[in-house]
């Protein structure tokens, strides 16, 4: 992948033409254009329903065919898709690398506004400039105290402290919303969906057994 967050299974993946040591996702990238197709089929079927006056007509016929084509479709990338996300590789520590300070210096900006009742433009311009002694290796608490007394405020902040409120982990799990990146939530959502997929299944094989005895029933 473009970062090295994921690492694709090779079955899955074909090496790129100018760098044989890339793995690219030709798997997930062909079935990405996999919703555009069933997107067209989803515009066919609607274009061909909507110019309909009451009553039966033989256009409906052409959109059976096209209908068994998207579920195909469907059918075959969620199984696909199921066989990539099971043998994904995650590179947490590369993942973790690249979400230290000063990724969430933002998360100063809202402390400072929160906790100190400093206005959010000038603590954004205050994260601003903790980022910039970041990034030049200059972030002590004496430069730290000094970009505090720049802006003429009292700040009891060390450097540990300014650090932990940038730290990733902590980071999501102080966002305890609805719909937040906090583990607690996305784990919750994650239950809820597959409650909510294990209802779908019953339904659909329920549907296919009364479809099967329907149909026995016609050939007999």
């Amino acid at each position: 992948m473009e970062f090295g967050f994921l690492k694709m299974p090779e079955e899955y993946s074909a090496t790129s033409s100018i760098m044989p040591q890339k793995r690219n996702p030709v798997v997930a990238e062909i079935m990405r254009t996999k919703a555009a197709e069933v997107l067209g089929i989803l515009v066919a079927v609607a274009g061909i329903l909507i110019r309909q006056p009451s009553g039966y007509n033989i256009d409906l016929q052409q959109t059976t065919p096209k209908l068994w084509k998207a579920f195909d479709e469907l059918d075959s990338s969620l199984k696909l898709l199921a066989r990539i996300v099971e043998k994904v590789e995650v590179e947490l520590s590369k993942a973790l690398h690249s979400s230290m300070p000063p990724t969430a210096v933002i998360e100063i900006a809202n402390h400072l506004t929160l906790n100190y009742g400093i206005g959010f433009r000038k603590a954004h311009e205050i994260a601003g400039g903790i980022t910039k002694l970041i990034l030049s290796r200059q972030l002590t608490s004496q430069s730290l105290k000094q970009l505090f007394n720049e802006k003429s405020l009292n700040i009891d902040l060390d450097v540990e402290e300014i650090l932990s409120i940038m730290d990733p982990l902590k980071t999501v799990e102080r966002y305890s919303v609805e719909g937040s990146a906090n583990p607690q939530y996305v784990s919750r959502f994650g239950r809820e969906l597959l409650g909510e997929l294990r209802k779908v299944k019953i339904r659909f094989l329920e549907e296919g057994e009364k479809f099967s005895k329907t149909l026995k029933e016609l050939l007999d």
